[in-house]
């Protein structure tokens, strides 16, 4: 039973690209203000949302640390996003690549809001070293 459950939840997650995240909550509550319920939640930064939308859809290829370094990533010379190469592309490039996909890279325009691929945008700008 435990089994149908899990893969039930993966199954819907996986219908529903953004949502994956909503299964680890990472967001804690915001500490109580003077006439502020304490039960308010914390806006993550576009980064943090970015990074939240990267681990749930993208890790598959480019991996937990953005390095490409996966069997999928290797197999598809996924691009380490970390790197300058990736790095010094104009923001309007790399909004390009992740709407219309390129190479074996899908599409994720429709799949993902402009504001998830701006926050998207936002976390691969945030791996940049130095």
């Amino acid at each position: 039973m435990f089994s149908v459950v899990v893969l039930t939840a993966l199954l819907l997650a996986c219908n529903n690209p953004r949502k994956l995240d909503s299964l680890t909550p990472d967001a804690q509550p915001a500490p109580a203000r003077k006439g502020q319920a304490a039960t308010a939640a914390v806006e993550p930064s576009p980064a943090e949302d970015g990074r939240l939308i990267f681990l749930a859809n993208c890790t598959g290829c480019h991996g937990r640390n953005a390095d490409g370094d996966t069997p999928a990533g290797r197999a598809w010379q996924a691009p380490n996003l970390r790197s300058p190469q990736v790095q010094s592309q104009a923001d309007g490039q790399l909004r390009g690549i992740i709407s219309s996909g390129k190479g074996k890279m899908p599409a994720w325009d429709g799949l993902l809001s402009p504001i998830d691929i701006d926050h998207l945008l936002a976390y691969i700008r945030s791996l940049k070293t130095g």
